[in-house]
């Protein structure tokens, strides 16, 4: 797994999030069949940073297996200038990643993939 995160911030309440993710699972069959099982993501995010507001808005477009989806990733957390109450929002679209490895730790009874 590969995560390149970068952040620029522009004055002391705007900034931009950018970043690349990039992660592998091969499986070997017998003989030298491979399934893969490959998640790649680009997080462009936009921020607002100030004493009662964070914000951060952006779309993750990303590939699973070359097929393209387009997920969000909205989320805002507001609170009272004296910090007692906040509120948290969100929106959160993300992949739970299954390999046959984590699998088989949950259930030791899967039978092995003979697949494809």
């Amino acid at each position: 797994m590969l995560n390149l995160p970068l952040e620029k911030t522009f004055g002391k309440n705007y900034g931009f999030n950018l970043g690349f993710t990039a992660d592998l699972t091969n499986y070997k069959l017998s003989g030298s069949k491979t399934v893969q099982n490959n998640i790649f993501f680009v997080t462009p995010a936009f921020l607002v940073k100030t004493p009662n507001l964070f914000l951060q808005a952006s779309v993750v477009p990303s590939w699973d297996n070359k097929a393209f989806t387009l997920l969000p990733n909205f989320i805002a957390d507001i609170s009272t200038s004296d910090q007692r109450f906040g509120v948290q929002l969100g929106w959160i679209g993300y992949y739970n990643k299954g390999s046959y490895q984590r699998f088989e730790s949950i259930n030791q009874w899967l039978g092995s993939p003979a697949c494809c």
